[in-house]
Order: structure tokens, then C-alpha cells, then sequence
């Protein structure tokens, strides 16, 4: 090789060099990228589950539904498994754990299908219960620990449900437990 074509190779490497360094620091910024991205979101899904499990109910929805049914047919009949299932955020099925009538203590359990990776199984305890009045069931879930209270008070010749449901992603939730809703309504208006 003669010397000017390896002078000339040694100035494009050393061009090519100089300029690859000069615009590393003139790069994309690390949150544009996908790498980025991701760590932030990973961030921020930390912070909000742990801001949602030291304030519970900061987070919590509650949504009314008013019928014009007796109290205790139209708690018995939202208090039933069917509609337990529909109510709890990430719930395919409920059924009740043991026989007998629902009382404090009594377990519940509760199945996800989740794609490419099976059931998912998760326990839930009757933590305070009042027949035809009130139901507090608490979520052995890890990362949501969801809590459901369902309450019902006579007023006149109607009965008013209140569901709460706290510590959950509220803004994902919010609609489906709306929509749950409604569909109580039409059942118990038959």
C-alpha cells in the first residue's frame, strides 16, 4: 500500500472516530429511548403501589347504586359470588371457601387467567360483616391487597348500595366497577 492511501485510511478512522465521540454526547436522551422508557415506567409503577399500600383509601372508588328493592334481597343478591366477581379489579371467578352461611372470617377464593402463564390464585377474608347491612372483604393480593365494601341502607321504599373498593389502580377500574353497576341495576329491576 503506498503512502498516501494509508495516510488517507488513517485520516478517515481518525475522522470517523472524532466523529462518532462527538456525537455520542450530542445522543438521543436516555428517557427517549426504549431502555428509558421502560425504567421510568418501572419507577413510577413502584411509587404508585407503594403510595396505594400506605394510604389505602386515597385511592379507593366508590360508586352508589340506588334500587327499588328490599335491603336485604338487594344485599344478598350483590353480596353473591357472580357479582363479587364482577366488582373485584382482576377477578375471572369467585367461590366461597367451606360451607355454611357468610360470616366473619369466611374465605374466598378468588381466579385470573392470565396468557402464557396459568391461573392465578388469590385468597380473600370477610374481615367485617353485618347480614343485609355491610361486607368488607380484604385481598391476599401481593402488589393490590384489594379491600371490597359493599354497604346497604333503607331509605323509604328504596334500598341504596354503596360499593368502595380501595387500594386499586382507580383509573383503570373505575369504569369496569360503573359498568358492574349498572348490570346489578338491570338484574334486580327483573
Amino acid at each position: 500500500m503506498s503512502q498516501d492511501k494509508k495516510s488517507m485510511v488513517e485520516t478517515d478512522l481518525a475522522s470517523t472516530v472524532k466523529n462518532t465521540g462527538s456525537e455520542r454526547g450530542r445522543g438521543i436522551p436516555f428517557y427517549s429511548t426504549l431502555w428509558g422508557r421502560a425504567v421510568i415506567f418501572v419507577i413510577a409503577a413502584a411509587v404508585s403501589v407503594t403510595y396505594q399500600t400506605e394510604k389505602p383509601f386515597s385511592w379507593s372508588i366508590q360508586e352508589t347504586l340506588v334500587v327499588n328493592r328490599n335491603q336485604f334481597d338487594s344485599f344478598a343478591a350483590a353480596t353473591s359470588t357472580k357479582w363479587i366477581a364482577k366488582f373485584m379489579p382482576f377477578v375471572d371467578q369467585m367461590q366461597r371457601v367451606g360451607k355454611g352461611e357468610l360470616a366473619k372470617n369466611q374465605l374466598y377464593q378468588s381466579r385470573k387467567s392470565v396468557p402464557f402463564y396459568g391461573d392465578v390464585i388469590n385468597i380473600h377474608k370477610v374481615i367485617d360483616y353485618s347480614p343485609g347491612r355491610l361486607l368488607r372483604l380484604f385481598g391476599s393480593s401481593q402488589w393490590l391487597r384489594p379491600v371490597l365494601t359493599v354497604k346497604a341502607r333503607q331509605s323509604n321504599d328504596k334500598t341504596e348500595l354503596t360499593m368502595t373498593l380501595g387500594p386499586v389502580l382507580w383509573l383503570v377500574h373505575q369504569d369496569s366497577l360503573r359498568r358492574s353497576l349498572l348490570l346489578l341495576r338491570m338484574d334486580l329491576q327483573d
